[in-house]
């Protein structure tokens, strides 16, 4: 890429020019005035290289302001370990376009409620990201909470099924004979970063986007085969990854609610032979508000 001129608005101009072409920057090397930027790869039989160029830059106080920005970070290679959920609504491609408006009312109203009870319980920042996938979304949670972040997943599940009981009392329905909108979570805690994308918006990435899916795919299918004839609605599938946070929580929770089982499905391997071991959480309760920092005060609301 060559030398980067040193006037400070044509160099800040040239980074902004770098990140809306939806490139990476690798690193920051203040001590040696250059900045790597990540430009592609090279994938032969023997080996597959991440292309990296280096750009020599006169880290003026404008420069240095700049790097510390949010745009520049969201265009710095910097991934960190986070909880990440992928959230697949059961049935919503079965229906027309106007049935599809409807189950991602529902299903926003869902997301929404479960963020508001859960900071009631957390003053910190709870969600890095959400990304919409048409029939669900992936939830990218804030590392601060890496530890706990399964019991916020509690709270999405049990407020899918509260909402729709509010809605069909408002409308006079008989909630024993409505058939109700049905969803299943995976849970990975893997790496994900941030990166500007083609349409100009914050967007994420990494291993833990890949696991969460692996995880909820491949655990449904698993689940679905063993299990014959048994639902895997209104369940979470997770990885080892989610383990130590999950067993002692759930054990506590069977100690109030005997009905819910852990299952562990095994090794499972996906299409490229990758295997990842995965439990599936059964029966869970339809009306929990969860605390994320105190399980003693978990409360049933039936």
């Amino acid at each position: 890429m060559g030398t980067i001129e040193n006037d400070m608005k044509d160099l800040i101009k040239k980074l902004n020019e770098i990140i809306d072409s939806g490139t990476k920057f690798y690193q920051v090397d203040k001590q040696n005035e250059k900045i790597q930027i990540i430009k592609g790869l090279e994938i032969t039989d023997e080996k597959t290289d991440v292309l990296v160029s280096s750009c020599k830059v006169d880290f003026d106080n404008e420069v240095k302001e700049f790097v510390k920005s949010d745009r520049f970070k969201n265009a710095l290679f910097n991934p960190k370990k986070r909880g990440v959920i992928l959230i697949d609504i059961a049935g919503y491609s079965k229906g027309n376009t106007l049935y599809q408006s409807a189950v991602l009312t529902i299903f926003n109203q869902v997301i929404k409620q479960a963020i508001i009870n859960l900071k009631l319980f957390t003053k910190g920042k709870l969600i890095e990201q959400i990304i919409p996938t048409g029939d669900g979304c992936y939830i990218v949670f804030d590392e601060s909470i890496n530890d706990r972040f399964l019991r916020a997943v509690l709270m999405i599940n049990s407020e899918m099924n509260v909402l729709q009981n509010r809605i069909l009392n408002e409308f006079k329905k008989d909630i024993d004979k409505c058939e109700k909108l049905h969803i299943r979570i995976g849970c990975t805690l893997n790496e994900t970063d941030f990166f500007i994308d083609a349409a100009g918006n914050r967007n994420c990435y990494g291993v833990g986007m890949n696991e969460a899916a692996r995880v909820l795919a491949y655990g449904q299918k698993d689940a679905e085969e063993k299990y014959k004839g048994e639902s895997t609605f209104d369940t979470i599938f997770f990885d080892q990854t989610v383990y130590d946070q999950a067993k002692p929580f759930i054990d506590w929770l069977q100690k109030i609610k005997q009905e819910i089982e852990l299952v562990e499905l095994g090794y499972i391997a996906d299409k490229h032979g990758m295997t990842r071991k995965i439990w599936w959480i059964r029966n869970l309760p339809k009306h929990l508000a969860v605390n994320l920092y105190s399980p003693d005060e978990l409360i049933d609301k039936e």
